[in-house]
């Protein structure tokens, strides 16, 4: 059952809690999360790790593919400040559609500068293999995680609710003792 008191604010509540927030915004405004898109970002009042942004539109008009830049940016972001305060940042990004591997293939393909295309139809030699692999562990230290399927291990393939997200969110922050930058669903 819901507490409803926890749900009412007084006008002094509002006051308060606005002003601890932009203080709080005023020492962390390093920590707004932007797109490296100039255009979006002079348009669009750059989030905070926890807040919650929506990408909308109709079927196949790049919300994946946008949602996924995006997580790569902030988690190529989190690598370059490189400080003892992001040095615990990592990003997750949740899909029900794309595979780890499908998501991971435009990470080794850009890495290792190798065509997408021909890396997920098995066109490779073996400097093509040789240069994947390194590119594989340079991916391993991308703070970026995933939730969602692996084609490599079907069998183990259930149906993801938004339950079972927020148990993994809950299960690694739990582990690793502190939240993810950004969430990405």
């Amino acid at each position: 059952m819901v507490d409803l008191q926890s749900l009412i604010f007084s006008p002094n509540d509002v006051g308060k809690f606005t002003t601890e927030l932009v203080e709080y915004r005023a020492t962390t405004k390093d920590r707004a999360v932007t797109s490296h898109i100039p255009s979006l970002d002079r348009e669009l009042l750059a989030p905070f790790p926890g807040e919650l942004v929506v990408i909308m539109g109709y079927a196949s008009n790049y919300k994946s593919s946008f949602m996924s830049y995006w997580a790569r940016v902030i988690a190529q972001d989190i690598l370059d400040e490189n400080t003892p305060e992001t040095e615990n940042d990592f990003v997750v990004f949740v899909s029900w559609e794309m595979s780890l591997e499908e998501f991971g293939f435009h990470d080794l393909a850009r890495q290792a500068g190798l065509d997408g295309g021909d890396l997920w139809a098995g066109r490779v030699s073996e400097e093509d293999l040789r240069k994947t692999r390194e590119a594989g562990a340079v991916r391993g230290a991308l703070p970026l995680w995933m939730i969602g399927h692996s084609l490599i291990k079907r069998r183990q393939i259930t149906t993801l609710t938004l339950e079972m997200v927020q148990d993994v969110l809950t299960r690694i922050e739990d582990t690793k003792g502190y939240a993810p930058r950004a969430v990405f669903l």
